[in-house]
């Protein structure tokens, strides 16, 4: 692990420690498959569905557009340190009471006891992230269509016989823009 996954690492476990119960136990029941949220569904909607639907909405008073919000996420930390899927190099979270994580270990061997979450720090930025800005909260409140919309466009897909599709985009920006009005009297 490098510096600047170590740094990184530090202000997750931060965030997480803040409120563990609920922070540590989104994380956990969504990378354990015990939610109705999978890695793929969220990825679908960050990646897909936010961008061909223009996905806005309000957190702490000002609009969010999840498609623009997620790219620049990716901008600023990369895929390796910004990814839904436990990819590169894990980190298994030792947790103790009331979910606060106790310990990193680099190796599964080092984590005892039965209270493990296996990670990465890119997955732990990317559910800060999504934690933080709502985005868990609008994928579950918005499920069934964010799936059906992931199926239906990935049989589109396959529809074609058993050629390879070339390679091409699967979602396409709306010409919307949000606009705010304000009106005033400037004085000079």
């Amino acid at each position: 692990m490098d510096s600047k996954q170590r740094l990184l690492l530090n202000s997750l476990l931060e965030f997480y420690n803040s409120n563990s119960d609920r922070n540590v136990g989104i994380l956990k029941t969504i990378i354990e498959q015990r939610s109705i949220i999978s890695l793929r569904l969220l990825d679908w909607l960050t990646t897909n569905y936010s961008k061909q639907h223009n996905i806005f909405y309000n957190v702490h008073g000002d609009l969010f557009n999840l498609h623009n919000e997620y790219k620049n996420q990716l901008k600023a930390y990369s895929k390796k340190l910004f990814d839904p899927f436990c990819r590169r190099h894990r980190i298994y979270l030792q947790l103790g009471s009331s979910n606060k994580i106790e310990n990193v270990y680099h190796s599964l061997s080092e984590a005892s006891g039965t209270n493990v979450i296996i990670t990465t720090v890119g997955q732990m930025n990317f559910f800060r992230w999504a934690i933080k800005y709502n985005v868990a909260n609008y994928t579950v409140k918005n499920h069934s269509s964010i799936e059906s919309d992931m199926l239906l466009r990935n049989s589109n897909s396959t529809d074609n016989g058993n050629k390879t599709p070339k390679r091409q985009e699967i979602s396409q920006s709306p010409n919307i823009a949000v606009r705010n009005s304000v009106s005033g009297v400037i004085h000079w």
